[in-house]
């Protein structure tokens, strides 16, 4: 599910709806990324981009109750966020096989989602410390840590367990290097 989803892109772009969230995503876009997260949920947004781009696929992050989760499903997300564990939750998207990345602060975390027979997690804070962590103890589940600085994002990648990385809100130098480290 999620290897469709993600393929080989090792990063995952979050971004605020602002008022140059279009022309930031036609710039990512354009440097090849398959896939971005919102970060607010927006149903015009959402409906515009998948008639210009419907190869992309659009996530929505900070998702906090069953209400959002379901209603981010209907609207039509590829996948859904959340920035901590909740269990409603994760039972929610078990239930209905929903593509979504909870937030894991601890190894109490992750061993309750996979618990649940959930293999990917999102670590928040996305500090290495904790993704090493994972990484010797929880090797089965696969980490899309979140808010990664850019200059750290090969450490990260460097893990076996690390799927790929949260960048938020990229300035234009990070859009050009993203371009770039994609294109490579």
């Amino acid at each position: 599910m999620f290897n469709d989803l993600f393929g080989k892109q090792p990063l995952i772009v979050s971004l605020d709806i602002d008022a140059q969230v279009e022309q930031r995503i036609e710039q990512l876009i354009s440097a090849g990324l398959n896939s971005i997260e919102l970060l607010q949920a927006n149903a015009s947004l959402l409906k515009h981009l998948r008639t210009k781009h419907p190869k992309l696929k659009i996530g929505l992050g900070n998702i906090h109750t069953v209400e959002q989760l379901t209603d981010a499903y209907h609207m039509g997300f590829d996948f859904m966020t959340s920035p901590g564990f909740y269990a409603p939750l994760a039972l929610t998207a078990n239930q209905y096989h929903l593509n979504y990345i909870p937030g894991v602060s601890s190894m109490s975390d992750a061993m309750a989602i996979l618990n649940l027979d959930i293999h990917h997690a999102r670590p928040c804070p996305g500090n290495l410390e904790l993704c090493i962590m994972l990484n010797k103890y929880c090797p089965q589940l696969k980490l899309y840590p979140m808010d990664i600085e850019w200059e750290d994002i090969e450490q990260f990648l460097d893990l076996p367990s690390v799927a790929a990385v949260g960048l938020s809100n990229p300035d234009h130098l990070q859009m050009l290097q993203i371009a770039e480290s994609i294109q490579i």
